[in-house]
């Protein structure tokens, strides 16, 4: 592990001091696009349900009554019976019953939809370890961002402030007659130049913390700093990386997934060609009062059960036109896996080419903020003596400024490759310590 300390001026107002532990907490709790994840990972554990899949019998319970008012003549066949006529003869209607329906077998349809509902809710839990990867990759992209945008906005404070002070001894020297009007205009076009390059890094140091406030969840005008400390890890060789890209990757391991319920699907599909045997159960009860006719009252009462089947010998070949999708979905599945398998590794092994040259860039970085730093102090020494010129001052600032910014951006720049190979081996949970 290195430590690198990129030490910024101290502000004179108090702010709140976000640290990337505590960044990554609050993406972890209130970022939407982790919430929405964790929102469908629930819903697709409701879904595999064995219910769900047809695997439960369906119990429902039935009610009914009926009133009738109706003017009735009933006529009968013996000779001796005389007809009978009543107006407004009313009769009502009752029953009630509970039925349960099983389905015994249907080509094992409902197991298969039952796995298939169960790998999508695998799924989705490999969804939302992805959105999560992606929105803390993002958090740590946005902090070390503002801690980089904090560092250039201090060495460009720095760079004010020795302007304004060169600038404050060349109106001296040319009020004493010691130096020329060139040289006080000059140092007044450093000065304007350099308070133009502070009020555009403040700028965007206020862009880049409300991009971060939005990503964590916060109100954009919330104010804050960063720690700039970078600490970079010792990551493995090329090898050991492929090898944890394949075995924890979660792009992959959703590809794989894919397939899997690919197979699933069309495993379902195929059981539309087998028949459907329904076991039927259930409890009645009827009951009818007429005023007048025949029957005064009837009633029925008793439990019922029987087998259903049902096969369907053609149905305009929906079943061959399902069957034959699910068979050229697992082709696509299966083209999609291999192209992420190749594309990974490319990934993996261009990310570590970007990491290592990263460091080497910071190694080089590091040399020239010691060799400019010496160059600037000597260079000053110098000018307050006379010995130099203005033109010659400035470059040394310049330089002095220029190699502080490199060493900065080069170990933000490897701290950032290191994260995206994390992301990709699957180990930026290791990275957050955050895996709920």
């Amino acid at each position: 592990m290195a430590l690198l300390p990129l030490v910024s001026v101290a502000s004179l107002q108090a702010q709140e001091i976000l640290t990337l532990e505590k960044t990554l907490a609050l993406a972890a709790t209130q970022n939407p696009q982790i919430q929405s994840a964790g929102i469908l990972v629930e819903i697709a554990k409701n879904n595999e349900d064995p219910g769900a899949s047809g695997l439960y019998p369906r119990i429902s319970a039935t009610g009914s009554g009926g009133y009738s008012n109706n003017n009735t003549r009933l006529e009968f066949a013996q000779a001796n019976q005389p007809p009978i006529e009543v107006d407004g003869a009313q009769s009502y209607t009752y029953s009630a019953g509970i039925g349960m329906t099983y389905t015994l077998f249907d080509g094992l349809g409902n197991v298969y939809t039952l796995r298939q509902r169960q790998a999508e809710h695998d799924r989705s839990l490999v969804d939302f370890q992805i959105a999560f990867e992606g929105v803390m990759s993002t958090c740590i992209n946005q902090y070390y961002e503002v801690a980089r945008l904090q560092l250039l906005n201090d060495i460009n404070s720095e760079n004010l402030n020795i302007s304004l002070d060169r600038f404050k001894r060349e109106e001296i020297r040319a009020e004493m007659g010691t130096s020329s009007s060139f040289d006080l205009l000059s140092a007044k076009v450093d000065l304007s130049n350099d308070s133009l390059s502070v009020v555009q890094s403040q700028t965007e140091l206020r862009l880049a913390k409300r991009n971060l406030n939005r990503t964590i969840g916060r109100m954009a005008e919330i104010d804050f700093e960063t720690n700039t400390d970078v600490e970079l890890a010792v990551l493995p060789e090329i090898d050991a990386l492929l090898a944890d890209a394949e075995n924890s990757n979660a792009t992959l391991t959703r590809a794989r997934q894919e397939s899997r319920i690919s197979e699933y699907a069309n495993k379902a599909a195929g059981s539309e060609f087998w028949p459907q045997l329904d076991l039927n159960a259930g409890y009645n009860y009827n009951a009818q009062e007429n005023e007048v006719g025949l029957l005064l009252f009837n009633q029925t009462q008793g439990a019922n059960a029987g087998l259903n089947l049902r096969w369907d010998l053609f149905n305009g070949n929906v079943n061959y036109i399902r069957k034959a999708n699910a068979k050229l979905n697992i082709q696509n599945a299966n083209i999609q896996l291999a192209d992420q398998e190749l594309g990974l590794r490319q990934q993996v092994m261009n990310a570590k080419d970007l990491h290592q040259n990263a460091l080497f860039s910071l190694q080089i970085a590091i040399r020239n903020v010691k060799t400019a730093d010496l160059s600037f102090r000597r260079a000053t020494e110098l000018y307050n003596l006379g010995q130099i010129d203005n033109t010659q001052f400035r470059e040394a600032q310049l330089n002095k400024a220029q190699a502080e910014n490199q060493r900065n951006n080069a170990a933000f720049v490897a701290k950032l490759a290191e994260t995206e190979l994390k992301r990709l081996t699957g180990q930026l949970f290791t990275l957050t310590t955050l895996t709920n």
